[in-house]
């Protein structure tokens, strides 16, 4: 993508960073020079990105109290169908050649997460896989036959025609996005190493990969990668272009190329204009970002890391995914998520840290024109939203929800 592209400064993201020196120096000016080089615009402007997306983030995820400016979503329209499945559903995939919609949940009698093959037309389900701990975003290999659920662990590898996870590829932490490019699976995580551990001579690219490359021929992990040295929080493909982009909380964009297998290009977007960006979405060369600014939802079109116009959203926003000219955004949650102790809330295992029980709220679906750069439809969801993909054929619109349903929405053709 060549679209709005501006020269970035801070030198080549593709080059791995030198941490540590080697080389001898009086230990009076070695510190000076760590003091000088924090302090630097290059290293406080991601440190305060930090600060205000993490802030954001908290917010929306862990308050124990609700937000007072909150509203409730006025809906214009509602689901016109509910599919029901065995937990709350946190991720979801259609596949339109083999007519199969995959979801991910966890099962309420086990707490084990899970995988549900449904027939989208019968609106069944016609089998449950375990797959791992919490299960989140799910993709569909080239093949068809495999299809990749991110866990815990990393990333379950699943046969849905044997009904068996034949291998789990491990990761740095929770994969935070799949994208699909040819036969390579890109997985932006966190990194699991401790920059405490960093030797002299050691480079950060190396050291704190936030991107695994995955051979999808042979499911193991090619290559990796590092998107800003930050925590990620989204990240798309654009095929045509042989491009991936990932997103971190340090508002950093970070284009790949495919191809080489390596980081082009680094910007860093405007954190006035939009921070906290939980989707991303590749249409037509141009790249959308759902996030905030930071107290507004939006919708913007972040082409070369450049935020151009906004689009207000009702809420704050989660996933996004485009089909042709309309933009689908789902608002996870309309009043704040309450933080609950560590118990076996809805199958979860007591004494596991990280992943606080959530409480079902009010959320919705988001129809966005892109054209007329307007908000269309308001869709009456399942409670907190969580996954949201679209049948390219049907033009069927399928949203996760929480509270263990599936949301069927049809547009027109």
């Amino acid at each position: 993508m060549t679209h709005g592209d501006q020269q970035d400064n801070r030198g080549d993201p593709a080059r791995p960073v030198e941490i540590l020196s080697s080389s001898v120096e009086k230990p009076a000016s070695r510190q000076a020079m760590r003091r000088s080089r924090w302090l630097t615009p290059r290293f406080v402007v991601p440190l305060l990105l930090v600060v205000v997306g993490a802030a954001v983030l908290l917010a929306r995820n862990f308050s124990t109290t609700p937000d007072p400016d909150a509203q409730p979503l006025t809906y214009t329209t509602s689901a016109q169908d509910t599919i029901t499945v065995a937990g709350g559903a946190t991720g979801v995939a259609v596949d339109p050649k083999a007519r199969r919609l995959y979801v991910a949940g966890t099962s309420p009698s086990t707490g084990r997460g899970t995988l549900s093959i449904i027939d989208p037309q019968s609106k069944t389900v016609d089998a449950t896989i375990e797959v791992g701990k919490y299960p989140g975003k799910i993709t569909i290999g080239p093949d068809g036959r495999t299809v990749y659920v991110a866990v815990d662990a990393g990333v379950a590898v699943v046969d849905p025609q044997a009904g068996v996870v034949s291998g789990t590829v491990e990761l740095g932490g929770h994969p935070r996005g799949l994208a699909l490019v040819g036969t390579d699976l890109y997985v932006a995580h966190p990194s699991s190493f401790d920059p405490t551990k960093l030797q002299p001579g050691d480079k950060l690219g190396d050291k704190m990969p936030t991107v695994s490359v995955i051979d999808t021929k042979t499911n193991t992990v090619t290559k990796t990668l590092s998107a800003g040295f930050q925590e990620p929080l989204a990240i798309a493909a654009d095929p045509a272009f042989r491009t991936v982009y990932v997103v971190n909380i340090a508002n950093e964009l970070t284009q790949i190329d495919t191809r080489l297998k390596a980081p082009l290009k680094t910007s860093q977007i405007d954190p006035g204009k939009i921070v906290a960006i939980m989707g991303l979405a590749v249409q037509g060369g141009r790249l959308y970002a759902a996030g905030a600014d930071p107290t507004q939802g939006m919708l913007r079109d972040i082409t070369g890391g450049v935020a151009g116009r906004a689009i207000s959203l009702p809420g704050q926003p989660g996933q996004v995914v485009i089909d042709g000219k309309t933009a689908y955004v789902i608002i996870p949650d309309v009043m704040a998520t309450e933080a609950v102790p560590d118990v076996p809330a809805r199958g979860e295992f007591p004494g596991i840290t990280g992943h606080p029980a959530r409480q079902a709220r009010d959320g919705g679906l988001v129809i966005v024109d892109l054209d007329a750069r307007a908000v269309t439809d308001v869709v009456q969801v399942g409670a907190s939203p969580l996954g949201v993909t679209v049948d390219p054929d049907t033009h069927t619109v399928y949203v996760a929800n929480d509270d263990a349903t599936v949301s069927v929405i049809s547009r027109p053709s």
